[in-house]
Formats: C-alpha cells, sequence, structure tokens
C-alpha cells in the first residue's frame, strides 16, 4: 500500500507545485495550505489512488 500511495501522491504533488502552489502564494500560509491540502486530498481520492489501484490490482491483492 505505501508503494501505491507514493505513486498516487508524486504526480499530484508534482503537478501541484508547478500548477498549484505558484499562484497562491500572495495568501496568508494557512489559507494556502488549506487549499493545497483540500485540491490534493480531492485528486488523492477521486482520481490517483483509482486509478492506482486499479492498475495494480494483481500485485496488491496477492
Amino acid at each position: 500500500m505505501a508503494i501505491s500511495a507514493t505513486l498516487a501522491i508524486y504526480p499530484v504533488s508534482l503537478l501541484g507545485a508547478y500548477f498549484l502552489v505558484p499562484r497562491l502564494t500572495g495568501l496568508p500560509l494557512a489559507l494556502s495550505t488549506v487549499l493545497t491540502a483540500c485540491v490534493f486530498n480531492v485528486l488523492m481520492t477521486y482520481v490517483t489512488m483509482p486509478t492506482v489501484s486499479r492498475l495494480l490490482r494483481g500485485w496488491l491483492g496477492r
């Protein structure tokens, strides 16, 4: 599970650092952190984890 979570977190973190974080620099730290956490959480829950789990289902099921 740790490997699959890492495979899911990496692209979200990379894209978030490239696209999202630079646009939040003018906001207070607490607000930008909350927004980043919310966006990452939604992407992880509904996009990347289901995709990674589906791709690795044979390996995870053993």
